[in-house]
């Protein structure tokens, strides 16, 4: 992971193709820095997956951003219908690998189709175990597709991986998939 300063962990997501590195940005008005830069920071329209910039590696809520490829396995494009719940129940858990060689293994929790200013996501930061289960009661209750143990996963949830891809057919649209999981 030392290939760029700004890699924060390596995702991996059992049932897809995806197995990368993310990276963030390090400043809140370079966000979208890696909607169109590659790992390497130079110029590419596919970008790469990136947390957001509200997110900590090693916190509670980890929001972490990819895009849509149509037609496609990169990026997050196999999550594109998972609030579609035969395309959830495909997806496996998910491995947040930290620079350091810290693994969390995350369970598939819950996923919903939102507008990108659904407000629930938006709210991020520190947050106690118990705020952190008081605030996935929220967008769990909105899913539209859910694990058979999801109650389980709630009840014990100390951090929340949530996934964010584009879930339209075209470009520029609002509409976002979501993907939450639990550890």
């Amino acid at each position: 992971m030392s290939i760029n300063p700004n890699v924060k962990g390596w995702l991996t997501v059992e049932g897809t193709h995806i197995d990368s590195p993310v990276v963030q940005a390090p400043g809140r008005d370079q966000e979208s820095w890696y909607l169109t830069h590659d790992i390497f920071d130079q110029p590419n329209p596919l970008g790469c997956p990136y947390l957001g910039t509200r997110s900590r590696a090693n916190g509670r809520r980890m929001l972490v951003f990819g895009h849509h490829l149509q037609d496609s396995t990169l990026m997050f494009s196999e999550l594109s219908d998972a609030y579609e719940q035969d395309a959830f129940d495909a997806v496996g858990d998910a491995s947040w690998a930290l620079p350091s060689g810290r693994i969390r293994t995350y369970r598939p929790l819950a996923a919903l189709r939102c507008d990108a200013s659904y407000q629930a996501i938006q709210e991020q930061g520190t947050i106690s175990v118990a705020g952190l289960r008081s605030w996935i009661r929220t967008i769990v209750s909105n899913a539209t597709a859910r694990s058979h143990d999801a109650e389980t996963l709630m009840a014990k949830a100390t951090h929340i991986l949530t996934l964010v891809t584009c879930s339209s057919e075209q470009a520029g649209l609002p509409w976002r998939t979501l993907v939450i999981f639990a550890s």
